[in-house]
């Protein structure tokens, strides 16, 4: 999540908090500031969560199998010659 000011990151590590960085002054992202803004992460965080709870409905392809060959690389191994080995 982003604000003009804040960055908000999760390490995607189970656990984890999230981390908040602040772009003007740390743009290489090297100081977590999440333990001084409490309210700016509990603030990102709803609006994470609001964001998910939109998006997640229309996951619908989510689980969906794919072709065994790659359709582009099907058709350029009929014009080219070679593919998988």
């Amino acid at each position: 999540m982003r604000t003009p000011q804040y960055r908000m990151v999760h390490p995607n590590r189970k656990g984890e908090a999230w981390e908040l960085y602040e772009i003007v002054k740390d743009p290489g992202e090297k100081k977590n500031v999440a333990a001084e803004h409490p309210e700016v992460v509990k603030e990102l965080s709803r609006r994470y969560d609001d964001w998910w709870k939109e998006v997640l409905p229309l996951m619908v392809n989510e689980n969906a199998v794919g072709p065994a060959q790659n359709t582009f690389h099907e058709m350029y191994y009929k014009q080219f010659g070679g593919g998988p080995k």
